[in-house]
């Protein structure tokens, strides 16, 4: 067999990179702090991810954020995260967007507060016309509400 030693320098860079941003409530109890706390930290490293793979050439980048099942949690932490996506989304549209990123939102995000649905808006407007990497936020989304959104759709048409 021969080897070519220009082989074990490449690096192949997915097109497609989905993260379910899982675990922050957890990482936060195991240092006894508030899960809002830990929804803070994984809002953080979503930036940095999302940075960093615009960065090395990602194409698409999917970040589940807020399942469909995320509403049974108590009032007061989704309340809190609310606020972190609402904060996060006001960032957005003062410093994040001079990235040449694209976003998207997947879900249904008309459950969410008004001011929330205006960020939304306005974030997709502002990115509609970038060129680079496209973000894909899946908030409000799950599973089982495509398929059934699916078979509404069939039986309807």
């Amino acid at each position: 067999m021969e080897y070519n030693s220009d082989i074990k320098n490449i690096i192949v860079i997915p097109s497609h990179i989905g993260i379910i941003m899982d675990g922050n409530g957890r990482w936060a109890k195991k240092r006894n702090l508030p899960r809002s706390s830990g929804h803070v930290a994984g809002a953080s490293n979503f930036k940095k991810i999302t940075r960093y793979a615009a960065k090395i050439g990602v194409k698409h980048l999917t970040m589940y954020a807020f399942s469909t099942e995320n509403w049974k949690r108590p009032k007061a932490e989704i309340s809190a995260l609310m606020t972190l996506f609402k904060v996060y989304l006001e960032d957005a549209l003062q410093n994040f967007l001079d990235e040449n990123i694209k976003i998207n939102f997947l879900g249904d995000t008309s459950a969410f507060p008004n001011s929330l649905q205006n960020l939304i808006r306005d974030v997709i407007d502002v990115s509609s016309k970038k060129t680079g990497m496209v973000l894909n936020l899946a908030m409000n989304y799950g599973g089982r509400t495509e398929i059934s959104d699916a078979v509404k759709c069939i039986v309807r048409d």
